[in-house]
C-alpha cells in the first residue's frame, strides 16, 4: 500500500491511526484523517501486476536483435501472464542509447521475483546477441580563435 508518502504493508489499522511495516522493516504510524483524505495506491489488491522493464543498447546494434532478445526472457519464465500479451517496445531515443522496454503481466504474488529475474538475466541475454549496453557519454568540441587564446564561454 502506498499512502500520503509511504509505502507499506498494512500492520494494524486503528481507529485513530493506520500503522505500516515499509518493504526495509520500518514502522510508520499514519494518522487515518491523512489515510482518507488522500489516495491510496494498493500494490496486492489486484490478482495481477504489469512490469515495465527498460534495458538500453548501443545506437548501432539491431533493435531486432534486441527486442528478440526481451522475447527470449520472457519465454524462460514460464510465470509471466500469456495475457494480456506481452509488448516488446522502442521505448525512447536517448542521448547515449535507444532505449527498450519489455511490458509484461504477472501474477501479483511474483511480480517481484519474476522483475528481478528478468532484470537479472538481461545484461546476459543481451549481451549473448552481440548487443552492447551503452554508458552515456558527450562529446565536446573545443574552438580556439585564431590567435590561440581560446574563446570565453558565456
Amino acid at each position: 500500500m502506498e499512502v500520503s508518502g509511504y509505502s507499506g504493508s498494512v500492520v494494524d489499522l486503528g481507529l485513530f491511526t493506520t500503522v505500516l511495516e515499509t518493504a526495509d522493516g520500518i514502522f510508520v504510524s499514519i494518522p487515518n484523517s491523512s489515510v482518507w483524505s488522500n489516495a491510496i495506491k494498493n500494490f496486492s489488491r489486484n490478482g495481477k501486476r504489469r512490469m515495465d522493464i527498460t534495458v538500453a543498447i548501443s545506437y548501432g546494434d539491431s533493435i531486432e536483435d534486441g527486442l528478440t532478445a526481451l522475447r527470449e526472457l520472457v519465454s524462460e519464465d514460464q510465470r509471466i501472464m500469456a495475457a494480456p500479451e506481452p509488448q516488446y517496445l522502442v521505448h525512447t531515443l536517448a542521448d547515449s542509447s535507444v532505449n527498450l522496454q519489455l511490458r509484461a503481466w504477472a501474477p501479483t504474488s511474483d511480480y517481484w521475483d519474476i522483475h528481478w529475474n528478468i532484470q537479472r538475466k538481461m545484461k546476459g541475454k543481451i549481451e549473448s546477441k552481440g548487443i552492447t549496453i551503452p554508458f552515456p557519454q558527450r562529446d565536446l568540441h573545443i574552438i580556439q580563435a585564431k590567435d590561440g587564446i581560446p574563446n570565453k564561454l558565456s
